[in-house]
């Protein structure tokens, strides 16, 4: 094993590498409070860039408002159906309303009820867009009427979304 060199044997760094040193030491201790301010400068400038008034009126329209009687709900609310009731006997329950958390398939673009995709539903009319798509996606909260149709399964008209 040798030994090592004495400390003499290697030179003392140079001024400008010492300097550089301890700048790059600075900046490596600052760099927190440089990442906040950088981003605070960035978060400044868009806010200044965008129209507020612009922003507020898009999120406005883009809520579409739906029309519906409110004893409707109150029905739906009182009845509280849930799935296997209607699916065990859909004729039964025809013209009654009921107020599910729907979400669609990706796939097929099919609506079912909250997270369950064997609860898959028929929904006529109404926004199908308005539905989030994904299993795991956030359900949207649908009512509907349930319909007696030739087509096997649970057939809903849609009411409104809430």
């Amino acid at each position: 094993m040798s030994e090592l060199p004495p400390e003499e044997a290697f030179p003392e760094p140079s001024r400008f590498v010492k300097k550089a040193k301890r700048a790059v030491k600075n900046a490596l201790a600052g760099k927190a409070g440089l990442l906040c301010a950088v981003a605070v400068v960035f978060a400044a400038g868009w806010a200044y860039s965008v129209n507020w008034s612009e922003v507020g009126a898009s999120l406005a329209t883009a809520r579409p408002t739906y029309s519906y009687d409110p004893a409707v709900l109150a029905e739906a609310k009182a009845l509280d159906l849930d799935y296997d009731t209607v699916s065990a006997n859909p004729a039964a329950y025809a013209g009654k309303p009921v107020l599910w958390c729907l979400v669609k398939q990706a796939g097929t673009q099919r609506p079912f009820v909250d997270g369950n995709m064997a609860w898959m539903v028929n929904l006529e009319g109404g926004d199908i867009e308005a539905v989030p798509t994904g299993r795991m996606a956030p359900c949207k909260f649908t009512l509907a009427r349930v319909e007696k149709t030739a087509v096997p399964g649970v057939n809903l008209t849609f009411i409104a979304h809430l």
